[in-house]
């Protein structure tokens, strides 16, 4: 098992494995110790996610067009293709947050605890286990679009074929891959913050550099998390006049949803809240010991000696440290965030 400190140190081959970058040529250099993109490497992606906007024109224009829903056809199938690019990004960005905040964790971790961070990146980078993910995202993607298409609502409006099968496939594939690593990045909270698995600093516990950079990781992330459930959605909002209240639409609506609000609930709040639930027993377990120490008689009753007055400045300065990783604003803002994408989306297709 690696040391403690092998955190940082692996990372750049780690990132190689997580599939979707992979896809996308992303590879590792083992002697710079840094992670390079392979234009070649990624030559089969781009063929993939191209390839159904290239059949479809050609279809519609020099084959057999049809006019029924052919300009809604054309553009969701090109809506896929930055739709596949933009989960390469939120993958990359995501990762490279990690990387920023991994240093300050590494210092943040027991020895026992840093075993424990090593055997869940180990197990998460499994390819089965995220082909598998990967599989059953395309397979559910592809469901819903064939349930989609036997609706005469949506048949009127749109022309699915072949190509369009194809987008979501990959689209499905990627996205599960995104949604695999929020539930694995909500079980590394867990992991984290079980005892004796950190070293947070005493006096306050919600300013360990390591906490700090995490929790900051979750909330950039989340934003991404909500970024990428408008995208997915669109397609449901762009169809709710049609078929509000068709059974399969009404059916497949519900299933995005429900995973997209799963995702944000476990990756941006109950990861937060056990970083400060951690936080929490710390300062609590600090205030314990200091408070049997205290003088039993309150100021002016008698002069405390010096080392009785230090206590009670260090006794007032854990008690005003924050009890938790996120403040106030921090929280308002991420809420105000997450209501702004999340809202008009509600209002116009959840309502329906």
């Amino acid at each position: 098992m690696p040391p403690s400190s092998a955190l940082n140190d692996r990372y750049h081959r780690d990132l190689a494995r997580v599939v979707v970058l992979r896809w996308f040529g992303i590879r590792a250099d083992n002697r710079a110790r840094k992670n390079i993109w392979s234009p070649r490497g990624s030559t089969l992606y781009f063929a993939v996610i191209l390839a159904p906007p290239v059949i479809a024109a050609a279809h519609q224009f020099w084959g057999h067009p049809t006019s029924r829903g052919r300009n809604a056809y054309l553009f969701w199938i090109c809506y896929y293709v930055p739709l596949d690019l933009i989960l390469v990004l939120a993958a990359w960005s995501g990762c490279r947050a990690f990387h920023r905040a991994l240093p300050s964790v590494d210092r943040m971790l027991t020895p026992r605890g840093a075993r424990e961070v090593h055997a869940w990146i180990s197990r998460g980078l499994r390819p089965w286990r995220q082909e598998r993910w990967m599989l059953t995202g395309s397979a559910v993607a592809c469901l819903m679009l064939w349930a989609l298409s036997d609706v005469e609502q949506v048949v009127q409006h749109m022309y699915i074929d072949a190509a369009s099968y194809v987008s979501v496939t990959v689209s499905g594939a990627g996205g599960a891959n995104g949604l695999y690593w929020l539930f694995r990045a909500s079980r590394l909270s867990r992991i984290i913050t079980k005892t004796g698995h950190l070293r947070l600093t005493w006096s306050a516990p919600a300013r360990t550099p390591g906490i700090e950079a995490l929790s900051r990781w979750y909330r950039i992330v989340t934003l991404w998390c909500v970024f990428g459930a408008a995208l997915a959605f669109a397609p449901w909002v762009w169809l709710s006049p049609f078929v509000a209240q068709n059974g399969a639409y009404l059916t497949t609506k519900w299933v995005v949803a429900a995973i997209i609000l799963l995702s944000i609930l476990l990756y941006g709040f109950y990861s937060q809240w056990r970083l400060s639930q951690a936080v929490l027993e710390k300062r609590m377990a600090v205030l314990r010991v200091m408070e049997r120490r205290l003088p039993k008689q309150p100021p002016g009753t008698r002069p405390f000696a010096e080392h009785e007055k230090q206590l009670v400045e260090l006794f007032t300065k854990v008690s005003e440290s924050p009890s938790g990783v996120v403040n106030a604003q921090t929280l308002a803002s991420t809420l105000v965030s997450v209501a702004a994408v999340l809202v008009p989306l509600a209002v116009a297709a959840l309502v329906r």
